[in-house]
């Protein structure tokens, strides 16, 4: 379920909120014709995303400080019921480098989520990539990504807003955390 997008050629640049999308039925790639220079300052969100099949990858985020790169949610089910949700599956966050923001990526309620060879620094104490809350059986695959010299923590699974770790597979490999307070 969901909406198929062509999302291209767009500027989104120095923008506080770069774009929302919100249960689109995959494959769907961020294409490299839109621009975001900027975009995501001042607690906002360069891309906040949800639904199936979805890849961010090889992008470059740069602000100077505040918002959140890439925030990845549970999808919005309302034309099945009021207030109805599913968790987001077969998120692709690769090869990135994101800079100065608070929050590098940011997911919240995805069955299933890689986040792999990403790059992300900032001056910020908050995690550069935090999983904030799962559903039981989700499957999530964090490798290989460069999150050294966090002024705070570089990786939060803790789960601020819950993990039903039930069934869940975690896979951590090959990730920098040197020169981290709290890896």
């Amino acid at each position: 379920q969901g909406m198929t997008l062509t999302l291209e050629r767009n500027n989104f640049d120095g923008s506080r909120n770069g774009v929302n999308l919100n249960a689109i039925k995959g494959p769907f790639a961020l294409s490299h014709t839109n621009t975001f220079v900027g975009a995501g300052h001042t607690n906002g969100q360069t891309v906040a995303m949800s639904g199936l099949d979805l890849t961010v990858d090889g992008w470059s985020f740069n602000v100077a400080t505040g918002g959140i790169a890439i925030y990845v949610f549970q999808r919005s089910m309302q034309h099945l019921c009021h207030g109805c949700a599913a968790p987001s599956e077969r998120v692709t966050i690769s090869n990135n480098t994101i800079t100065g923001y608070t929050y590098g990526i940011l997911g919240d309620v995805q069955k299933s989520l890689s986040v792999v060879g990403n790059v992300v620094t900032s001056t910020s104490t908050q995690p550069k990539v935090y999983i904030r809350s799962a559903p039981a059986d989700a499957v999530y695959i964090i490798t290989d990504n460069n999150l050294s010299n966090a002024a705070g923590t570089a990786l939060d699974v803790s789960g601020g807003g819950g993990i039903a770790s039930q069934g869940m597979t975690l896979t951590l490999e090959r990730n920098n955390f040197d020169g981290s307070r709290n890896g």
